[in-house]
């Protein structure tokens, strides 16, 4: 046993003299890394984050959504049942959607420095910047399968810049596979705080499309809470137009015969004045009902309207979140010196293992 110690003490120090012998090559291997490394992570484009906090307004649901907030505070999810077929722990699925980011193709970028990049699809298609390495492999890939990258399929009958979300062509399907590595949705289940996050390479770009995340996440699930008050009220409008309608020709009708008969007195005329008061009377009730359901239908659309409240707000970034070029460029010298070491020592390294 101790002489497998010994054998171990003085395998070290025979590694140390290795090393000490050979550490000319350290004297040129680490700085030909440092350029490589340098000259690599050059290439790739600084990139900038931009987060917002919203915090929606809570929908109660009597004493189960009461039991679900006071079990959330203690960590728990009893995952009780709501109205709501779309809830916080959705929005991440919803941002995601094909849907909800080909409505953000049209949203009008413009860069830091004010150049005019048109839409957001103009600019993820046209000028997102990469490293040599990704243009070299996609040129080889569609030098090997031709036309991979050309604007194939889609929709035939579409018309230039036509979006048809349920037949898009490769190119828009790669705008959504950009926005959905750039964009990113996080829920705090015992808050339900919504915080979204963005990612591009110019700090303007993603401010703005942060911003506009968020306008057009509240549209949506403004849309989709009052989707059902809203087409009570639009059915509740065409009815109270119709009734209207109808009383005031009705009136009309009664006033009409009235002046024409007024010096009349057979019980005829009488009982015919007497129906069409009776219709207009009726005509003026149907109205003042259909009035009231409109009204309870626009103050039920009112109730409906979620409200959002802005945490932390949008906002251009004034440092770039990565690359880390000065850590990578370290690791990557770090590395090599391991890797060089390892190599110097393999003899001593097999003895002592």
């Amino acid at each position: 046993m101790e002489q497998a110690d010994n054998a171990n003490v003085i395998n070290l120090i025979e590694m140390a003299q290795r090393l000490r012998e050979k550490r000319k090559i350290f004297y040129w291997a680490i700085p030909i890394t440092f350029v490589v490394s340098a000259l690599l992570i050059l290439c790739v484009p600084r990139y900038y984050r931009c987060s917002i906090v919203l915090a929606p307004e809570s929908q109660s649901m009597g004493t189960a959504g009461a039991l679900g907030s006071l079990a959330s505070n203690f960590g728990f999810d009893l995952d009780t049942p709501s109205e709501d077929a779309i809830y916080p722990t959705l929005y991440p699925d919803v941002i995601k959607s094909t849907d909800f980011l080909t409505g953000l193709f049209d949203i009008s970028i413009t860069s830091s420095d004010g150049k005019d990049y048109g839409n957001y699809y103009t600019y993820l298609t046209k000028h997102q910047r990469y490293p040599f390495w990704t243009v070299a492999l996609r040129k080889t890939k569609s030098l090997l399968t031709p036309g991979a990258f050309k604007k194939q399929g889609g929709n035939p009958n579409a018309t230039g810049n036509e979006l048809d979300v349920f037949w898009m062509n490769k190119r828009q399907w790669s705008a959504i596979g950009i926005m959905r590595d750039k964009i990113s949705c996080a829920v705090d289940r015992r808050t339900n705080v919504i915080s979204i996050t963005v990612q591009d390479q110019d700090p303007f770009v993603c401010a703005a499309v942060a911003d506009s995340i968020r306008v057009h996440l509240q549209a949506f699930m403004t849309d989709y809470h009052t989707q059902k008050a809203r087409s009570d009220m639009e059915y509740y409008d065409g009815l109270l137009t119709k009734a209207h309608e109808d009383y005031l020709t009705a009136s009309r009708n009664y006033i009409s015969y009235v002046d024409s008969h007024s010096n009349l007195h057979l019980e005829q005329y009488k009982i015919q004045a007497k129906n069409l008061e009776d219709e207009m009377n009726l005509r003026q009730t149907a109205y003042t009902s259909f009035q009231k359901q409109y009204l309870t239908a626009q103050t039920k659309l009112q109730e409906n309207t979620p409200i959002y409240t802005t945490i932390q707000s949008a906002s251009v970034p004034e440092r770039p979140a990565g690359p880390h070029r000065m850590i990578f460029v370290i690791g990557m010298c770090f590395f090599v010196s391991c890797i060089i070491a390892v190599w110097i020592c393999r003899k001593e390294l097999k003895l002592a293992f």
